[in-house]
């Protein structure tokens, strides 16, 4: 395996992962599974999250994205929401 391939490798390897219920009372109502990986390039890191709420109807899917900078500045924030009757997505770069 080349040097290059190795690195890639490693740089996609997430540096933590995990799942939140989100719970109301003792009733779960949703799940958050998020993913922390090193940002394009491996200078800094992206956080990428999936919150589900599916308790209720309509079902409610948010899926924000952080990405932070060498310098620990937002590069980038992607928000995208998910509801039967209006989707909606919203991104701001740096």
């Amino acid at each position: 395996m080349t040097a290059l391939a190795l690195t890639l490798l490693v740089l996609q390897a997430p540096l933590d992962e995990g799942t939140f219920l989100i719970r109301q009372d003792t009733a779960e109502i949703g799940r958050e599974a998020f993913r922390l990986t090193a940002a394009r390039g491996g200078a800094g890191w992206t956080l990428a999250s999936t919150v589900r709420f599916d308790r209720a109807r309509p079902i409610v899917v948010l899926s924000p994205i952080l990405e932070i900078g060498p310098d620990s500045l937002r590069a980038i924030l992607q928000f995208a929401a998910a509801a039967p009757r209006e989707p909606l997505r919203v991104v701001g770069e740096l």
